[in-house]
């Protein structure tokens, strides 16, 4: 490392983003996350719809800053299940002029400082499968594997032939009433960023619609327009699936403003919907490991 290097590094701070401006925070995303091979990049709406998806924190989201400008961060996402605190990454980067420096390290360390003052009991993320660094330094830590999810996408927005289905009819219908009513049509769990509550907390910028055959829902979606992305489907088993998957996704073409791409996130490799989509030309773009740790005081005196 170079004295000017070094020099920079020493000027680095590390704080909670509870008094970050959002446009900081955007900016700093966008500039972290520009090289990355999986695209990344989020316009102000749709960052604002993630976060809020992720039940984003910023009290217990760390940031390093090389004097006041913003170079670095790892986000947290806040819930409690089961009458325990947990939290989730929803984001961690550093802008690439700033790499390889312990950047991440100081990130982590004051973070995990953090939740254990804070009383968060158990901590989740998700990393690319092929990342076998991050895979690494994540086990040293204490984290362990506890599920693997794909994620689909194709660009631009697949055209569906609808013909010879017109058999089924598709309904609007609010995310309470399929949560309600609906719920278990869905095949397999969803990770954090496609549970119910996630939803919930962003259910005026998604379309949910039920699927009939007649009389009888066989089937239902939940789509973000802004996002471009399917967040959950359920399908009865018993029903015609192909087609009605043909539907959903015409449907929601339909609804989008954007036809740049269509993707669905963390699917479980074991429902029934991944074959579905790569019929469709939806095929999977990139796996991912969900990993968690219990955040206990004996982890920090150890290490």
């Amino acid at each position: 490392m170079s004295d000017n290097a070094r020099n920079r590094s020493d000027r680095i701070t590390i704080k909670t983003l509870a008094d970050v401006d959002f446009s900081d925070l955007k900016c700093c995303w966008c500039e972290a996350f520009s090289d990355y091979d999986v695209p990344l990049q989020a316009s102000e709406e749709e960052l604002k719809i993630r976060l809020a998806q992720d039940s984003y924190s910023p009290q217990l989201s760390v940031g390093a800053f090389d004097s006041d400008r913003l170079i670095g961060f790892w986000l947290t996402g806040l819930r409690t299940t089961n009458a325990e605190l947990v939290g989730y990454d929803a984001g961690t980067a550093v802008i690439p002029e700033f790499r390889g420096r312990g950047v991440s390290n100081l990130l982590s360390e004051y973070l995990d400082k953090l939740l254990l003052r804070e009383g968060v009991s158990k901590y989740i993320l998700e990393v690319f499968c092929e990342n076998n660094v991050a895979l690494s330094l994540y086990r040293k830590k204490g984290f362990k594997v506890v599920d693997k999810v794909d994620t689909f996408r194709t660009e631009p927005y697949p055209c569906i032939d609808i013909e010879n289905i017109s058999e089924f009819s598709i309904s609007e219908c609010t995310l309470d009433e399929v949560y309600a009513n609906h719920a278990n049509l869905l095949d397999f769990t969803p990770t954090w960023q496609n549970s119910w509550e996630a939803l919930h907390a962003v259910q005026s910028s998604t379309i949910s619609i039920v699927i009939k055959d007649g009389e009888e829902i066989v089937g239902y979606a939940i789509y973000q327009p802004v996002l471009r992305r399917i967040a959950q489907i359920g399908i009865a088993p018993h029903a015609d699936q192909q087609k009605i998957m043909r539907q959903i996704i015409n449907y929601f073409r339909s609804k989008s403003p954007i036809q740049d791409k269509l993707e669905m996130v963390n699917v479980q490799p074991k429902s029934s919907i991944p074959a579905l989509l790569k019929q469709h030309g939806i095929d999977c773009f990139i796996s991912l490991y969900v990993m968690e740790r219990r955040i206990e005081k004996a982890f920090f005196h150890e290490n």
